[in-house]
Order: C-alpha cells, then sequence, then structure tokens
C-alpha cells in the first residue's frame, strides 16, 4: 500500500496546528485499509496469488474428488478454479468456481480418463499459474471413475437381487465461452476473473502473445 506520511509533512508548515495534516493522513490510512480489506490495489495493477500447492483427485463409482492444497500467503477473498477435460491438451476445458471452497465432488457425466488442473485468484487479480493433477503441464495424469454399480432387490419367489454395472454419460460439453472479462469471441483458458481488469463493447480479439492459449 501507498505511504505518502513522507510527502504531506509539508502540510505542517502550511497549516501549524497539524490538522491539515493529520485530516490528510488519516484519508490516506483509511483509503489504504479500504483498499486492503477488498484486496484491491490502490496504485497499479493487484498482483496474481502466489501458485497453490497441489491437486489432488480421487476417482470411482462414477464420481471425482478434487481436492486443493494451498499453504500459501494470501488475503482474504481468495477464490479458487478447477478445469478438467478429455483431453490432456486440454483443448476444451470446462471450469468450475469452488470459491473460498478447496474441494469438489462431482458426478461429470464422461467415459474414460479426465485431466484437471486448478489455480486461484482475488476478483482484482489476474489468476495465478496453473497445477495439474497427478503430473506437469506436458504430461498430466488421466483420471478414470469407472462404471457405477446398482443393487436392486426384487420379490419375484422369495428374494432376488439384481446387480447391473455401467457408466452414466451426459452430453459432450459445447466449446467453453470463457470467464470473468475475457472475451466469448476468443476464450483464454484459466483466466479466473479474466487477465483484464475490464472488457469494452466490441473488444478487439485478444493477441495470443499477450493472453495465453485460447480454449
Amino acid at each position: 500500500m501507498p505511504d505518502f506520511t513522507h510527502d504531506i509533512t509539508f502540510m505542517k508548515d502550511l497549516e501549524p496546528t497539524g490538522r491539515l495534516y493529520a485530516w490528510a493522513k488519516a484519508l490516506m490510512e483509511s483509503h489504504n485499509n479500504v483498499a486492503f480489506q477488498a484486496n484491491a490495489e490502490p496504485v497499479g495493477t493487484k498482483e496474481a496469488p502466489p501458485q497453490i500447492g497441489a491437486l489432488n483427485v480421487v476417482a470411482s463409482g462414477g464420481y471425482h474428488h478434487f481436492t486443493i492444497q494451498d499453504n500459501s500467503p494470501v488475503q482474504r477473498g481468495l477464490e479458487y478454479f478447477i478445469e478438467w477435460d478429455t483431453s490432456p491438451n486440454f483443448t476444451n476445458p470446462q471450469q468450475e468456481s469452488l470459491g473460498p471452497d478447496r474441494t469438489w465432488r462431482p458426478q461429470l457425466g464422461v467415459k474414460g480418463p479426465i485431466y484437471a488442473r486448478a489455480y486461484s485468484a482475488y476478483k482484482s487479480s489476474p489468476p495465478s499459474e496453473p497445477v495439474y493433477a497427478g503430473g506437469s503441464k506436458s504430461a498430466p495424469q488421466g483420471f478414470d471413475a469407472g462404471g457405477i454399480t446398482l443393487t436392486v432387490a426384487g420379490v419375484t419367489a422369495g428374494v432376488a437381487t439384481v446387480t447391473a454395472t455401467g457408466v452414466v454419460t451426459g452430453p459432450t460439453p459445447p466449446q467453453n465461452p470463457g470467464s470473468g472479462t475475457e472475451p466469448s469471441l476468443l476464450p483464454q483458458a484459466s483466466a479466473g476473473f479474466g487477465f483484464n481488469p475490464t472488457r469494452e463493447s466490441g473488444t478487439p480479439t485478444p493477441k495470443l502473445e499477450e493472453f495465453g492459449t485460447p480454449l
């Protein structure tokens, strides 16, 4: 936070009682206090939070359980994001905003392995660099939840138990339209609340070298 105490000391000479100086100092401190509690940067742009520690995934019975580990120094108001895809190259990642939570247990409705990554962001900051579950960006690990086993007990001639195993699949995810301030014309992956603080109407197509790899 900026500290202009040294710069406003001249006010003591302008107003010997010190009231003008005290007013300016209190205004500066209250301004910085609001910025601190809102996770905003009064001068310049809020920096991205540190990279999270790890993303762990366990999968079985048609369910995936995601757990984010993060012990880095941060401020209150941090939010977490998970992206998953059926492709290890994350050609169409699907994003889930967890808010302040660090766990997620969905039934994704896909057959075969999924790949996942996670990151964090403040509402006023760019996102942190993603962390990949079970591996690296170049070699992420796949997690297959397998099928669901249903056991049905019925009475026909006595008691009969029928067991059926299958995979519940949903529709193929459509192209991700992006998130935050990133335009849907060319959405950027792992953007969180956006790489830019604003998105104007009719925003031109972002340059790839500025914003990373498109979805």
